[in-house]
């Protein structure tokens, strides 16, 4: 997948036009945008172009939050009476509402899929959709610009492993500074 901050946006940024240590700073890059990526439960920008299938159980559910948005389409929404053999198409309106401002479906019932001897299963509902953003927000790429700086100056104090060319260090979120937690906060799915 890719990262938040391109090598190239990266050394724009800070005005660096050496190669010397462009291995290094590709790991960090990878390294920080797994972890906000990871922390926030969500890719942020790999779902713009691809998309992206997700289920949940709709016998029992009656909400259905999307881990990728803002939502750009949803293809489908379907549901499954077998417990995901087969799959029908569900309805706007009919099975589910779409909330625009929450990202979010909901049920028009008690739940979204409420036939009488439906099996439930993990993968009795499916929705494929695309969503994100295009490019990465300008805050978290700050985010990521000072992570990167922070770990090239080995300042955030966290252990480190042996990378080709260098040292990654793993990186916890007890102990970022207190603006990056408000930031990776705006971004985090619960």
């Amino acid at each position: 997948m890719s990262n938040l901050v391109s090598l190239k946006e990266y050394k724009a940024y800070k005005e660096i036009s050496s190669t010397d240590h462009d291995v290094q700073l590709q790991a960090y890059l990878t390294s920080v945008s797994d972890f906000i990526k990871s922390h926030c439960s969500r890719t942020i920008v790999d779902y713009v172009n691809q998309e992206k299938t997700e289920y949940i159980n709709g016998v029992t559910d009656n909400l259905f939050i999307f881990q990728e948005f803002p939502v750009i389409n949803i293809t489908s929404v379907e549901g499954s009476v077998d417990g995901g053999a087969t799959y029908t198409v569900m309805t706007e309106f009919t099975d589910y509402i779409y909330d625009l401002e929450n990202y979010m479906l909901s049920s028009v019932g008690s739940s979204f899929i409420s036939t009488s001897g439906a099996i439930p299963s993990p993968v009795s509902m499916k929705v494929i959709y695309t969503g994100g953003y295009y490019e990465c927000p300008s805050d978290l790429k700050l985010v990521v610009v000072d992570l990167v700086n922070s770990m090239s100056q080995n300042r955030l104090g966290s252990a480190t492993k042996n990378l080709k060319g260098g040292t990654l260090q793993q990186l916890s979120y007890k102990v970022l500074p207190e603006y990056m937690k408000t930031i990776l906060a705006n971004y985090r799915v619960m």
